[in-house]
């Protein structure tokens, strides 16, 4: 994980001022990571060791400002901007938050570690040619 720094910060300010689509789509995914990362390392899921009293005042306000976060997002960015892959980037890290909460803070470090990685390909599976894909 790269931190996000005062550099990163100027340049996300730049490029949401910019007069391409994309890049403002960029600067939506950016942040959106972002309140990945900081609401993860908030619970501790880089250390399996740790478990979440979701009681815990410290953990109630980790979760509200996870929420006011991501709803600030949503209203901050205007629909032409959030296309169908910033959407499911959105419910994605709310799904993946509150699968969490609602498994009482408890987490599997290495079920996070691949939940967002596609499946290995086998190396020896060359009987299935690749075809490509078509809606017919």
């Amino acid at each position: 994980m790269l931190p996000f720094s005062h550099y990163m910060g100027e340049c996300l300010r730049l490029l949401e001022d910019s007069p391409m689509i994309l890049d403002r789509r960029l600067t939506a995914l950016v942040i959106l990571q972002r309140i990945a990362e900081e609401t993860s390392t908030s619970f501790g899921f880089n250390d399996e060791s740790t478990a979440q009293n979701l009681s815990e005042d410290h953990t109630q306000v980790i979760i509200k400002s996870f929420e006011r976060r991501m709803e600030k997002w949503k209203t901050f960015h205007s629909p032409h901007i959030i296309d169908v892959s910033l959407t499911i980037s959105y419910f994605h890290l709310l799904i993946t938050f509150y699968e969490f909460v609602m498994d009482g803070g408890h987490h599997d470090v290495e079920l996070l570690k691949y939940k967002c990685r596609a499946p290995p390909i086998p190396e020896d599976d060359e009987s299935v040619p690749l075809k490509p894909l078509s809606i017919t």
